[in-house]
């Protein structure tokens, strides 16, 4: 079991996401417009992840071109940091934004500039790089972060719902959150001499 977890999670995740959005239109009077769309982020993280990893999937791959400019077929993330960051890293920290919700604010707003970051990072810097139209992860960071992002954006201007100390925070937190998973981490990573695994198509 435990090893299906670690290399099907993406998998269990698409399913969580249908979950999470069922669940989110049956209670989203009662749970507020700022949870359900922390919620929302959730299910678009977890089907962010399908895309990279599962269908079309070959991020692992795709990223190891661009880092190694195509010089090498072996990649700087293993299994195991693939698991730690998207499911322990990541998952985390969305679910404990979404029940938080309003009484942590900018950890929410951390959490939607993750998600622009990710946006910004798939639709640009990723095919600026590789010189290409596409590259997995694109498509859902569009359809999914960019709606939910500025729909809670535009929510909590409008209802007031977080002062300058709540911005600030959440901007920094978003910027580190995004610098440890796109970056920090896969560095470590690799100037440990982490076991490589080649990369798998899904």
């Amino acid at each position: 079991m435990i090893n299906f977890l670690k290399t099907r999670w993406f998998d269990i995740g698409a399913v969580m996401a249908f979950v999470i959005l069922k669940g989110v239109l049956l209670n989203a009077s009662r749970m507020g417009s700022v949870q359900s769309l922390l919620w929302l982020a959730f299910a678009a993280l977890l089907l962010f992840q399908a895309e990279k990893y599962h269908w079309p999937g070959s991020y692992p791959e795709w990223l190891n071109k661009i880092s190694n400019k195509g010089a090498a077929v072996r990649t700087p993330l293993s299994a195991q940091s693939d698991f730690v960051i998207n499911v322990l890293v990541e998952w985390t920290t969305f679910i404990v934004a979404a029940i938080l919700a309003e009484d942590a604010i900018w950890l929410g707003i951390g959490v939607m500039i993750f998600c622009f970051g990710s946006l910004v990072k798939h639709c640009f810097y990723y095919n600026f790089k590789a010189k290409s139209r596409y590259n997995p992860g694109m498509l859902t960071s569009i359809v999914c972060f960019l709606p939910v992002s500025v729909f809670f954006f535009v929510e909590i201007i409008r209802e007031g719902k977080a002062d300058v100390t709540d911005y600030l925070v959440g901007l920094l937190l978003g910027i580190l959150f995004t610098l440890i998973t796109s970056v920090a981490v896969i560095n470590w990573i690799k100037s440990r001499h982490f076991r490589s695994f080649m990369p798998r198509r899904l």
